[in-house]
C-alpha cells in the first residue's frame, strides 16, 4: 500500500512537473511580487534579443522576397498587371493597418510572449504555403501565403519599445530600438544586388523558399523554447511602476497626448517616405535609362546610410537623450529630396546621386530611435507599447499612398523633380510638426528625480518607502 502511495506520489509531481515545464513555455512568467523596489538586469536579455533580431530578420527576408524577382513572377505565373505584381510586397502594409488593434490587445493582455509565439505559428505557416504555391505556379495562393506572413508581421514590429522596457537598463533602450532595424537593412542590400544574380528561374525560386521555410521553422522553435515576454524582476525602477489599464483606456491616454501623436507621425511619415522612395528608385531609374547595376548600388548606399543614421540616433539619444535634436536633423532629409529631385535626370553622371541617396537613408531613419523610445516615455506608465504602434502606423499609410501614388504620378508626368516635390513637401510636414513637439519625458523626469537619488544614497536595493507614483489628469507625479 505504501509502494503503490509512494508510487502514485511521484507519477502525480512527475504530471505537475511535465505541465509547469510545457506552460513555462506557452505562457509568459507573470512578473513577481516586487520586494522593496528590487530591480535587475540579466544577462540573458542579450540572448532575448539576438531571437528576436533573428526573427525579424526572416520576417523582413520573406516580405522582400520577391521585389527583386518580379520579373520572374512575371513570365512564369503569366502575371502581367504591374499593381498585382507590387502587392507582393505592397501588401504588408494594408494588412498591418488592418490587425494593429487585435495585434496591441495581445500584446497587452496576453503578453509578449504569447504575441510571437503566435506571430511564429502564422510565419511557419505562410513559409510552406508559399513554397507549394511556387511549386504549382500558383499566384492566388502565394498571395495567400504572403497575406498570411503580413498577418503574422505586426507582432514583430509593435513589440520593439515593449521589449526594450521590458528587459534593458535606462541606457540601452534606444540602441536596441536601433539593433533591431539592422535585419531590415542586411534584407533590403542583399534583395537589391545579390537575389537578382542568384535566382533566375522557378527551380532555383523554389530551393529559395525551401531554404526560408526551414529557416522561418527553426527560428520559431528556438523562439518557443527560449523566448521570454519579461523577466522575473524587471530591469529598472521605472519599469517597475508601469500601470496596466485596460486596452481603451491605455489607447485613450496615448491619442490625448499631441506631442506624442506628432512624434510618431513624424517619424512614421519619414520612415514611410524613405519605404515608398526606394520601392520607386529602380521605376524611375530605369525610364531615365540607367543601369541595373548602378541602381542596385545607389540602394545599397542608401541602406548603409539608414543603417548607419539608425545605430548613430540609438547611441546618441542613450547617452545625451538628445530627443528634439535628432528629430531635426531627421526632418532635414527635406533638402535631400530637392536636391535630388533638382539634380536626377537623363544624361547626368551617376556618380553625383551616390552621396544624396546616403545622406537620404541616414537622415531618414536617424530620428528612428527618438521618435520610438520617446513616444514610450512620454506614455509612460500606461502606454508605452503604443509608441512603436503610431510609428509603425503612419509608416504603412504613407508607404501605401505613396507606394502606389508615386508611381502613377510618375507614369503620368515623367518629372522627376515634381515627384520629388512632392514627398519634400511631406517630409517638410515633419519639420513643422517636431518644433511643436514638448519635450514631455515623463519616464526620464522619474528616472532624474527618483532613481538617481536613490543610487546617490547607496539605496541600491530599492527605492523609498514613502515613494508611489500617481497619475493626475494625464500627468505622472512623485509624491
Amino acid at each position: 500500500m505504501d509502494s503503490f502511495a509512494l508510487l502514485k506520489s511521484k507519477k502525480t509531481r512527475a504530471i505537475a512537473y511535465i505541465k509547469g515545464f510545457i506552460n513555462s513555455f506557452l505562457y509568459d512568467r507573470r512578473r513577481i511580487t516586487l520586494i522593496e523596489g528590487k530591480t535587475m538586469l540579466y544577462r540573458r536579455r542579450w540572448v532575448i534579443l539576438l531571437i528576436f533580431v533573428a526573427m525579424n530578420l526572416i520576417e523582413y527576408s520573406m516580405a522582400q522576397t520577391f521585389t527583386p524577382l518580379l520579373l520572374i513572377i512575371r513570365s512564369d505565373y503569366n502575371v502581367s498587371s504591374p499593381s498585382l505584381l507590387q502587392t507582393l510586397t505592397l501588401i504588408y502594409y494594408p494588412i498591418e493597418i488592418l490587425t494593429f488593434i487585435p495585434w496591441m490587445y495581445f500584446l497587452q493582455f496576453q503578453g509578449l510572449r504569447f504575441s510571437i509565439v503566435l506571430s511564429m505559428l502564422l510565419e511557419i505557416t505562410a513559409s510552406w504555403v508559399r513554397l507549394i504555391a511556387n511549386r504549382h505556379k500558383s499566384f492566388g495562393l502565394l498571395l495567400f501565403g504572403q497575406c498570411l506572413a503580413a498577418t503574422g508581421s505586426p507582432a514583430l514590429h509593435f513589440s520593439v519599445s515593449k521589449l526594450a522596457v521590458a528587459w534593458f537598463g535606462e541606457k540601452e533602450r534606444a540602441t536596441v530600438v536601433a539593433l533591431v532595424q539592422l535585419p531590415m537593412f542586411i534584407l533590403l542590400s542583399t534583395a537589391a544586388i545579390l537575389v537578382p544574380r542568384l535566382i533566375k528561374t522557378i527551380p532555383q525560386l523554389s530551393t529559395y523558399l525551401f531554404g526560408q521555410a526551414l529557416a522561418q521553422t527553426l527560428v520559431g522553435i528556438i523562439a518557443l523554447i527560449f523566448f521570454r515576454g519579461e523577466p522575473p524582476v524587471p530591469p529598472t525602477l521605472a519599469a517597475s511602476m508601469r500601470q496596466d489599464k485596460p486596452f481603451v483606456e491605455s489607447f485613450k491616454f496615448a491619442l490625448s497626448n499631441l506631442s506624442f501623436l506628432l512624434l510618431g507621425s513624424g517619424g512614421g511619415t519619414l520612415m514611410g517616405l524613405f519605404t515608398a522612395f526606394s520601392i520607386n528608385l529602380p521605376l524611375v531609374a530605369t525610364f531615365l535609362q540607367y543601369q541595373m547595376s548602378t541602381i542596385g548600388s545607389w540602394t545599397l548606399t542608401m541602406l548603409i546610410g539608414a543603417m548607419l543614421g539608425s545605430i548613430v540616433g540609438g547611441v546618441i539619444v542613450d547617452k545625451f537623450r538628445a530627443y528634439k535634436t535628432m528629430l531635426i536633423m531627421g526632418s532635414s532629409v527635406t533638402v535631400v529630396y530637392i536636391l535630388f529631385g533638382s539634380y536626377f535626370g537623363p544624361n547626368k553622371p551617376s556618380g553625383y546621386v551616390y552621396p544624396l541617396v546616403f545622406f537620404m537613408g541616414l537622415l531618414s531613419f536617424i530620428p528612428l530611435a527618438a521618435t520610438i523610445e520617446g513616444g514610450a516615455n512620454m506614455t509612460y506608465p500606461i502606454s508605452e507599447e503604443f509608441s512603436a504602434v503610431i510609428i509603425v502606423m503612419f509608416r504603412d499609410v504613407i508607404v501605401v499612398a505613396f507606394g502606389y501614388g508615386i508611381s502613377s504620378f510618375f507614369r503620368k508626368t515623367q518629372a522627376v523633380f515634381w515627384t520629388m516635390f512632392i514627398v519634400a513637401a511631406f517630409s517638410m510636414l515633419t519639420f513643422i510638426g517636431f518644433l511643436a513637439v514638448k519635450k514631455d519625458f515623463r519616464r526620464s523626469a522619474f528616472e532624474d528625480t527618483v532613481v538617481r537619488p536613490v543610487n546617490q544614497a547607496n539605496f541600491t536595493s530599492g527605492c523609498p518607502s514613502n515613494f508611489s507614483l500617481t497619475l493626475s489628469g494625464g500627468d505622472s507625479s512623485q509624491t
